[in-house]
C-alpha cells in the first residue's frame, strides 16, 4: 500500500539524516591514533602501581614500627657497630641518645658521648634500651661525626685494628701508640720487649 512505502521512506530518510549527524560529530572529535591510546592506558597504569606501591610501603611501615617498638625523643638505645667499623677488642655495641625524629621518613637522629653519629638512622639500626643510661646534658652535640670515629674515641685499643709502633727502643714523640694515647702491645718494637708499660 502507498502507507506503507511512505514511512517506509520516512524510515530511511531519519536512518540517513541521524549518520550524517554522526558522522558531523565524529568529524568534530578529535582523532586519537592507537599510539596516543596506548599512552593513556600506561599512564592510568602506572598512577595505579604507584598508589599501591605507596599503601604497602604505609602497611610495612606499620608493621615493622609495631615488630620492633615505637622509639621516642629521649631513649637510650643500642648501635651495633659493623664489623669493618671496629677493631678485634671493640665492643659490638655504641650507647645512644635519641635527639630528633623526623615523622615523614620515620627516620632518627642520635648522638653519643662523642659526637653526633652522622646521617639519619632508620628504625631496624638501633634496639631500645629497657632504661634510659643516657641524659642529654652528657652528649657532646658540638660536632658529628661517623660511627667508625665514634668507635675510636670510645674504644681503648684506637678503633678499627690495633696500632703498632716500629720504635726500635724507648718511644719517643714520633710513636705512634703515643701520638694515640695508648699503650704498645706485643707487635710493637718489632718483636722485643715491651718498652713502653
Amino acid at each position: 500500500s502507498p502507507l506503507f512505502e511512505n514511512d517506509s521512506i520516512l524510515e530511511k530518510r531519519t536512518r540517513l539524516e541521524l549518520s550524517d549527524e554522526e558522522e558531523d560529530v565524529l568529524e568534530q572529535e578529535p582523532k586519537i591514533s592507537k599510539f596516543e591510546q596506548n599512552a593513556i592506558k600506561i599512564a592510568d597504569i602506572n598512577s595505579n602501581c604507584s598508589e599501591n606501591l605507596k599503601q604497602c610501603a604505609e602497611k610495612m611501615l606499620n608493621q615493622h614500627i609495631h615488630k620492633l617498638g615505637e622509639a621516642q625523643i629521649g631513649d637510650t638505645v643500642q648501635v651495633p657497630i659493623p664489623d669493618v667499623d671496629r677493631g678485634p677488642g671493640d665492643l659490638i655495641n655504641i650507647l645512644a641518645y635519641i635527639l630528633d625524629i623526623n615523622k615523614s621518613n620515620m627516620t632518627y637522629r642520635l648522638g653519643t658521648k662523642h659526637g653526633i653519629i652522622s646521617g639519619w638512622h632508620s628504625r631496624n639500626k638501633f634496639h631500645i634500651c629497657k632504661q634510659k643510661l643516657l641524659c642529654l646534658e652528657s652528649l657532646d652535640l658540638s660536632k658529628e661525626s661517623s660511627l667508625r670515629e665514634i668507635n675510636s674515641l670510645n674504644s681503648i685499643s684506637g678503633g678499627q685494628g690495633f696500632l703498632k709502633c716500629n720504635c726500635s727502643g724507648k718511644c719517643e714523640r714520633n710513636c705512634t701508640c703515643k701520638r694515640s694515647n695508648v699503650l704498645c702491645n706485643s707487635k710493637c718494637h718489632k718483636g722485643q720487649n715491651n718498652l713502653n708499660c
